[in-house]
């Protein structure tokens, strides 16, 4: 950096030093630095911007405010907005505040015969300094604190403050490699907190046990409490492979180690149980259409385990975790993607959801994946998850049927209804690519190209196969000109018999020698996952002519012949 911001006194200018920060930063992001380099400046310039705002120790909640920046840092933006949903409070430096001094009385309550005007603030000895509203002197940000609410009421019972004991987390060797992505958390070392922030929930829960063991008559109540979560947490220790919130209500914590610890008692691969492989039907024959069985396999195996976290959605402990548990599910979402272009690229739209719908074997498709109560977005309006801990405050029964996890599909039975739902509600339907996501997080142009062509025919089909076309991501779908191009391109290919639909990579055996992963095929040769239990009528894939989409689209108009069937 070319430019370092000087200390200030306690009494200077607080507005002068942001800005000279502010021009510290403009000259940073005006170099090009390596990845390492910018990480380093930009941690120091968090360190220097929070000396400044962390200069009164009656400020509260500032360990919040440096999750948030390690998100940032590591550009992790969902990380850092998942902590916007609570209140932290920034004061000035106290050399800028005055002491309270006796306020004037008014003249309504007193025996003053005339009303005076009130003193100015100058006049004033000892008054108080209160910023105007909007002010840089004091702010209020809406932030998570990570706590329950115990934290926020003041009458709390001693046995709610046992629960905040801190336990150190043991480290142990995870039985999987998928699961390493989470265990990173466990590792990292404490972080020596600030003066500042007194008020952590590390620091009272601590003072709050050492009250109540050095309490000759301790509450008995209180004394169980805290040995059964020491219990508790010795089991999460153990049994479970990420690191739940510390400030998790203890029914989270001991319905979460409960989960794992029988599981593991009887050896049971939760994984595989709640997401299994084997043995499940298919939509389709894998002998018949092999390059999408592969295509299926990988994306299963590689993404269950991110199934299960998300579908599970416990109180994680500290950004690194839950960062890595909002990656696996992107990765899981954007396989889910690229299968199902893969589906409607083969059988076309209509021909996809035939299959699936005919034989209602669902249980080998993943129908969760919904956003978080936590994540804003006003642009979505299809189903949410809760986290444990929320949930067991709203719904005590669903709390406890999100635990039967060892039946297959139970975890997402609170997700997307469907196929065209899952895709209008997350839009992947649109051809458009969102701000900072590129086109994995929607379907391929080609199945888009598919879709468009199904949609505007005059086939008769169920109603939601097709949403309404003058309105929504539908209209937009309708008018993407590159979309319209490919679907006059690939009808004439399936009408002259020269359409060829995509291929992945052949099936190679090492494949199934991962730790933790279903094998592909039995020792016999078959298929682990089974065909349909019932012979699938094929569709007739009679489009007749589509729907004219605008006066000037004469090229459109009547383009559309009977197509060949491509099932």
């Amino acid at each position: 950096m070319d430019k370092q911001p000087s200390k200030t006194p306690p009494g200077g200018d607080l507005l002068g030093q942001i800005e000279e920060l502010l021009q510290v930063k403009a000259a940073f992001n005006a170099n090009s630095l390596p990845p390492a380099a910018r990480k380093a400046s930009l941690i120091g310039f968090w360190r220097q911007m929070r000396a400044i705002i962390a200069v009164n120790p009656a400020s509260v909640g500032l360990k919040t405010l440096d999750e948030i920046a390690e998100a940032l840092i590591n550009e992790d933006e969902e990380g850092a907005e998942a902590f916007f949903d609570g209140l932290i409070t920034l004061l000035p430096d106290p050399a800028r505040q005055q002491s309270g001094g006796v306020p004037v009385d008014h003249e309504v309550f007193t025996d003053t015969p005339k009303r005076s005007r009130s003193p100015s603030l100058t006049e004033q000895q000892g008054g108080v300094l209160v910023p105007k509203a909007g002010s840089h002197a004091i702010k209020k940000l809406k932030v998570d604190f990570g706590l329950s609410s115990e934290k926020k009421t003041t009458a709390a019972s001693s046995t709610k403050k046992a629960e905040k004991l801190p336990v150190p987390k043991k480290k142990k060797t995870t039985p999987t490699r998928q699961s390493d992505k989470l265990l990173s958390d466990k590792k990292r070392k404490k972080k020596t907190t600030d003066s500042t922030d007194q008020t952590s929930a590390e620091e009272t829960a601590a003072e709050q046990t050492e009250a109540l063991q050095t309490d000759e008559e301790e509450d008995p109540d209180a004394k169980g409490l805290r040995e059964e979560l020491a219990i508790v947490k010795k089991d999460l220790d153990e049994y479970v492979d990420f690191p739940v919130s510390e400030a998790a209500d203890i029914a989270v914590k001991r319905a979460i180690a409960k989960l794992f610890k029988e599981a593991s008692g009887k050896g049971v691969d939760l994984v595989k149980n709640a997401y299994p492989w084997s043995k499940q039907f298919l939509w389709y024959d894998p002998t018949e259409f092999p390059d999408i069985h592969v295509a299926h396999w990988r994306w299963w195996m590689g993404c269950r385990l991110a199934f299960l976290l998300w579908g599970l959605n416990a109180p994680l402990e500290g950004t690194t975790a839950q960062g890595a548990r909002r990656r696996m599910k992107s990765e899981a979402i954007i396989g889910r993607y690229d299968f199902t272009s893969l589906m409607i690229e083969t059988w076309g739209w209509y021909g996809t959801l035939h299959r699936m719908e005919r034989t209602g074997h669902r249980n080998l498709y993943w129908w969760g994946g919904q956003r978080g109560r936590t994540q804003p977005d006003k642009d979505y309006h299809g189903p949410r998850i809760d986290d444990l801990g929320t949930l067991l405050k709203k719904d005590g029964k669903a709390f406890l049927q999100r635990f039967r996890v060892r039946s297959p599909g139970r975890l997402d039975r609170h997700g997307f209804s469907s196929l065209p739902s899952l895709l209008e509600l997350t839009d992947a339907l649109n051809p458009e690519d969102k701000p900072k996501k590129g086109a994995e997080y929607r379907l391929s142009d080609l199945a888009l190209a598919f879709v468009l062509w199904d949609v505007t025919s005059t086939q008769q089909v169920p109603s939601h196969w097709s949403g309404d076309i003058t309105k929504g991501v539908w209209l937009k779908l309708t008018q993407s000109e590159r979309i319209r191009y490919l679907r006059i391109k690939i009808e004439r290919e399936v009408v002259a018999g020269t359409y060829e639909p995509p291929t992945v990579t052949p099936y190679d055996e090492i494949e199934s020698k991962v730790e933790g992963i279903t094998p592909f095929k039995n020792f016999d040769g078959s298929y682990t996952a089974l065909p349909p239990l019932n012979k699938i009528a094929p569709w007739d894939d009679k489009r007749d002519e589509v729907i004219t989409l605008g006066e000037d689209d004469e090229v459109e108009d009547g383009e559309s012949r009977m197509a060949k069937s491509r099932m």
